[in-house]
């Protein structure tokens, strides 16, 4: 349909009088008004009419513009008034009718099925010159946090009028409901004794049963939610968890003037330059400043929520959920635990050793943690990595070796770091097309083929569920870190085989590093859980108070092995594991599935090639029954110590080595 156009007859005159205007004007317009003054009026005149002209129609056409304005803001404003009368009279109507549907109602019963017989308004009254508040069925001695009284007061180092509250109402509760004396200034003095001021916070929640049971109330908890207000309170944790993945996958940090995802300056943190290291350490504990109230808010949600799944489902607590859905005693998570923290003086000489072999006194910083050791600064390309993967695991076990090499060949792996993708590393399975999916953000350290052979452990792992029934291939979290990490440990023992002496210090490191990862810096994380799930009874941690609780988790598991001016207080905020709203403490599979590792690869050095199928065979059996259960048919009892202080014993064998080609 062809277009109607619009004549402007107006607009286009004014713009043919201008274009002339300016087409006559200039220096030959200049020059007639000096030299031939009579031409140049003959050529202005017509001009200057013309405008005069165009000034008395613009003028006629705003006045009837105005007019019209005028007109049409009168009709609105009528239209407003008659609307707003409408409703008002409306809203009365409706008021009437609920001062009717009162005066009808039947009184309301108590539980012992008397009428209560409230006045119909409350007042507030002066009685021996205490403020009451009257209309209920009891009286209440009304306070003003405001009161000059006391508004100045301290609650802590805070004031009573910043953040009294709760000393406030408690004490118009205990004085209404008892025969004692107190104001708010008394509370919070009582408060703060009893712990339950909260710096800059108020009060924390569990103040109220405190009071109660300090002054001999009775406290009551309000009715449970229903179902499904349940079910809609629930459905925080989910968007809190994915709010988390889209805050660290967009982060950017300023390196060096340039804005960089997170994952890439974190995998700065292998590279060869010290500088390059502790700039990048710097700028990623900078970045997180920009989203560590949302995080703190994300995960004292999901870990609120895990309390509350935990107590609806019968437990004592998220640990005893963990542990049941994990198929694990917890008489087996106490002995590793127990053989880890009795290593752990050992394991620090690891870190104190290396960081006297990159210039450190006092321990190693946090930067360097995962620095390489040598003058090697090797890049391996993804071919160089295939390779190599496919030779090791080709050797040990050929039907491993052919699915890595389709896992290269067929896109299963999403191999480097970019913007918008998150960092580290996972594995994901499809059990009715026996394929996997992995994530990993290769740059080329040899690190990053270890974490492959660990991902594709993950793989394997999968595959080898296909041996068994759909139902039978769900594998508890303990369990299913043991493939990969198993891999990691062929890797690393294949690779230092035939190094030298330089290189087997390399090798150490590598292997090292991954070790302290799973046993040092997985109890920093799993007392971290356990800090953070156990305030959540009490009040949600602000993002300070979860920066200083990581750092405390940190000096119990490093200990002295750290430079205590060097740690990482955001870890919290970096770790992803910490924000599943399925599974909480992802943290202590990794030291399982790592030690039991160590373990099983001592069997095999053993029986050799004789223990590969029955390797195989475990592993399809992982979603076959309880952990101790799995672990007892080839001959293991994870339930006391002695395990994995065998186990712990084969890494700590690795540091002394270690610290004796770093001294030598």
């Amino acid at each position: 349909m062809k277009k109607k156009v619009r004549k402007h007859k107006f607009r286009n005159t004014v713009g043919i009088v201008l274009l002339l205007v300016l087409c006559i004007g200039g220096a030959e317009l200049t020059a007639t008004y000096w030299l031939d003054r009579p031409l140049f009026d003959k050529i202005t005149q017509p001009i200057i009419h013309k405008a005069q002209d165009l000034i008395e129609i613009g003028g006629e056409k705003l006045a009837a513009s105005k007019a019209w304005v005028s007109d049409k803001m009168e009709e609105a404003a009528q239209k407003v008034a008659e609307e707003a009368e409408e409703k008002a009279a409306a809203e009365a109507a409706m008021v009437q009718e609920e001062i009717e549907s009162q005066e009808a109602r039947e009184p309301l019963l108590t539980d012992g099925g008397e009428a209560i017989t409230d006045p119909t308004i409350t007042e507030l009254v002066i009685e021996n010159g205490q403020e009451i508040l009257t209309g209920g069925s009891i009286s209440i001695n009304y306070y003003a946090q405001s009161d000059p009284a006391w508004k100045s007061k301290s609650y802590g180092s805070d004031s009573i009028g910043g953040y009294g509250c709760g000393p406030t109402v408690m004490a118009m509760a205990v004085k209404s409901l008892t025969d004692i004396q107190t104001d708010p200034e008394k509370m919070a003095q009582w408060c703060v004794a009893k712990g339950y001021w909260a710096a800059k916070s108020g009060s924390y929640h569990s103040m109220v049963r405190g009071v109660a049971e300090g002054y001999g109330l009775h406290c009551v908890q309000p009715t449970a939610l229903s179902a499904d207000g349940l079910r809609m309170q629930l459905s925080g944790g989910k968007a809190f968890s994915q709010l988390r993945d889209k805050l660290d996958a967009t982060l950017t940090v300023d390196y060096r003037g340039e804005e960089l995802p997170l994952s890439a300056v974190r995998a700065l943190a292998y590279d060869s330059d010290a500088a390059v290291r502790k700039e990048a350490y710097e700028a990623e504990l900078a970045s997180y400043k920009k989203i560590e109230l949302p995080m703190s808010f994300c995960l004292n949600n999901i870990k609120a929520e895990g309390q509350t799944m935990a107590e609806l489902k019968g437990y004592k607590d998220v640990l005893e959920m963990t542990l049941a859905e994990s198929r694990m005693t917890r008489k087996t998570l106490d002995a590793m635990w127990t053989a880890i923290r009795e290593a752990l003086p050992e394991l620090r000489e690891y870190f104190k050793a290396k960081g006297r072999l990159l210039g450190h006194e006092n321990g190693l910083p946090f930067y360097d943690l995962f620095a390489p050791i040598g003058e090697s600064t090797k890049k391996y390309t993804i071919e160089e990595a295939r390779d190599t993967l496919l030779d090791i695991f080709g050797h040990f076990c050929p039907e491993m070796g052919k699915m890595m090499a389709t896992a290269f060949d067929e896109g299963w792996i999403d191999m480097y770091p970019k913007a918008g993708k998150s960092g580290g590393a996972f594995c994901a399975g499809c059990y009715d097309l026996d394929i996997s999916r992995v994530l990993t953000n290769f740059t080329g350290s040899l690190s990053d083929i270890s974490t492959l052979a660990h991902e594709l452990g993950h793989a394997f792992n999968n595959k080898m569920l296909r041996r068994k029934p759909y139902l039978m291939t769900s594998v508890p979290m303990p369990l299913a870190e043991t493939a990969s990490t198993f891999n990691e440990t062929v890797f690393a023992a294949e690779m230092r085989e035939k190094a030298s002496r330089e290189e087997e210090l390399m090798l150490l490191d590598a292997s090292l590093m991954e070790n302290s990862q799973t046993m040092v810096d997985i109890y920093s994380r799993f007392l971290f859980e356990q800090k953070v799930v156990d305030a959540q009874a009490d009040h949600a941690l602000s993002a300070d108070e979860l920066k200083e609780t990581m750092l405390w988790a940190q000096d119990q598991s490093y200990g002295d092995g750290l430079d205590p001016k060097f740690r990482h207080p955001y870890m919290w905020a970096c770790k992803s594991h910490y924000y599943s709203t399925g599974t909480h403490f992802y943290n202590f599979p990794y030291a399982f599935g790592g030690l039991f590792a160590r373990g099983l690869y001592a069997r095999y050095e053993q029986e050799g090639e004789a223990f590969v199928p029955v390797y195989c065979d475990l592993l399809s059996r992982f979603g076959s029954g309880t952990i101790e259960d799995v672990t007892a048919s080839v001959g293991i009892d994870v339930t006391t110590p002695e395990f994995w202080r065998s186990a712990v014993g084969s890494v700590l064998e690795e540091v002394r080595r270690f610290v004796e080609l770093a001294n030598g």
